[in-house]
């Protein structure tokens, strides 16, 4: 079933609150709406738990606001824009927004997978939503990540000069319950430098910044084998969107 119809079926028995639900997605599982294609229901499952349900739900210039919200997923998500913009007026169907909503050129069911940024692999893509289920996909996304991430870490701080200590730093990627972190880890040898903080920054494929965080030495951080260890706060997936969204990590 296609998936306004479905909306449209789903609320007429379950009342308009129901969209905002998260038995919502399952619903439109067992009315088959997403059989065909996975990125249709990863696209509109993003939709659904970021907000963007309930903001086509609340819209008022209804024309406006679509053009808006498909533009910021688009943007902030790298979703591809047909199946964006299909999953909103979809929504906004099933509420009484629009009386009809033409399919994109291509039926959603047979579009390409959303494409990762410059190239990169593909797995990068994935939330947490997509692994959760997998074991060996999620450990194998973990590795990629890690690997990745490590590679784009640039410093702006010259640790030997301004502070007399050598710094290695690694990421941290962690992928449980309904989240994904992302954290830096600091191994520091030399004298430890107590009451200092430290920034990290996410930038995008375009420079936009879309995550920071940062990390305070302080007397607790953890000794490791000669060294001594600090943790930046987390990043939480929800501000980056995909670990290939992520261009550079920039710590100051």
């Amino acid at each position: 079933m296609q998936l306004h119809i479905a909306i449209s079926k789903i609320l007429k028995y379950q009342g308009e609150s129901f969209l905002l639900e998260p038995k919502m997605i399952n619903a439109l599982i067992d009315f088959q709406a997403f059989e065909q294609h996975q990125a249709l229901k990863n696209t509109f499952r993003t939709l659904h738990q970021d907000g963007y349900v309930a903001k086509v739900a609340k819209a008022q210039a209804w024309d406006t606001a679509c053009d808006q919200l498909v533009y910021d997923v688009v943007r902030d998500y790298a979703l591809p824009q047909p199946l964006v913009e299909y999953s909103l007026k979809s929504v906004a169907y099933g509420v009484g927004k629009l009386s009809s909503v033409t399919l994109p050129e291509e039926d959603p069911a047979s579009l390409p997978a959303p494409q990762p940024t410059n190239g990169l692999d593909p797995e990068l893509s994935l939330s947490y939503m997509d692994l959760i289920d997998d074991q060996r996909l999620s450990k194998r996304h973990h590795d990629k990540a890690i690997e990745y991430l490590q590679s784009i870490i640039e410093t702006k701080t010259d640790w030997k000069k301004e502070m007399k200590i050598d710094v290695k730093i690694h990421p941290i990627y962690k992928i449980y319950g309904n989240a994904a972190n992302l954290q830096l880890a600091l191994e520091i040898t030399g004298p430890y430098p107590t009451e200092q903080t430290i920034d990290f920054v996410l930038y995008d494929h375009r420079g936009n910044i879309i995550g920071k965080s940062l990390a305070f030495f302080d007397e607790y951080s953890k000794d490791r084998r000669g060294f001594r260890v600090c943790e930046t706060d987390s990043v939480n997936e929800e501000q980056y969107g995909s670990i290939a969204n992520i261009a550079r990590i920039v710590v100051y």
